[in-house]
C-alpha cells in the first residue's frame, strides 16, 4: 500500500492479450497509485506502446501506435509528476 504523500507506480510486461487483465490485477494486488503496462515484445525494442492505469479506474496513453522508449518516458514524467503532486495531469 501507498503510504501518505507517496505516488508509487509499478509496472506490468505481459502478452498483449493479457496486458489490460494483469495491470488491473497488479494495481489492486499492490495497491500502487499506477501500473505502467507494456506488451512483452517491446522489452528489447527501441519503441514502446505503453499504457497508464490508475487507482481510480482511469487510463492514459501518448497516443496509438509506437513512441520511442526516451518519448514515451518524457510523456510518462510529464503525466505522473503533476499526478504525484495532486494536480491535474496536462494533456500530451
Amino acid at each position: 500500500r501507498t503510504a501518505p504523500g507517496r505516488f508509487i507506480a509499478g509496472s506490468a510486461l505481459e502478452r498483449p492479450v493479457a496486458l489490460e487483465a494483469s495491470a488491473r490485477r497488479k494495481l489492486a494486488r499492490k495497491g500502487v497509485d499506477a501500473i505502467v503496462a507494456n506488451p512483452i515484445d517491446t522489452m528489447d525494442a527501441d519503441d514502446v506502446e505503453a499504457t497508464l492505469f490508475l487507482r481510480d479506474g482511469s487510463v492514459r496513453s501518448p497516443g496509438p501506435g509506437r513512441l520511442p522508449k526516451r518519448a514515451f518516458a518524457r510523456w510518462l514524467a510529464r503525466t505522473v509528476v503533476p499526478l504525484a503532486a495532486g494536480r491535474p495531469a496536462a494533456r500530451a
